[in-house]
């Protein structure tokens, strides 16, 4: 079975995916027991481009899993001074 997810991504990371659409998030289709690496690596974003990534007010860890209707958010770091 599939997992299957809403993303909102938060700074530049959205700029990636031109048909992005905050409001909606984007859909990610993602294998059984897939973790937050996974979901990453399916975005085609690197780890060091993310400060924090979070599922129902929770701080996940890059191993963690996520399950099928989470709404996860992917905040971008930010650099500069």
């Amino acid at each position: 079975m599939a997992v299957e997810l809403s993303v909102r991504l938060y700074g530049t990371l959205r700029e990636r995916f031109p048909s992005y659409c905050h409001s909606e998030g984007q859909r990610v289709v993602l294998p059984d027991n897939a973790t937050v690496e996974d979901l990453l690596g399916a975005l085609g974003i690197a780890r060091s481009d993310v400060l924090v990534v979070s599922t129902n007010g929770r701080i996940l860890k890059a191993d963690d899993t996520i399950r099928s209707g989470d709404g996860v958010n992917i905040f971008q770091s930010i650099l500069g001074g």
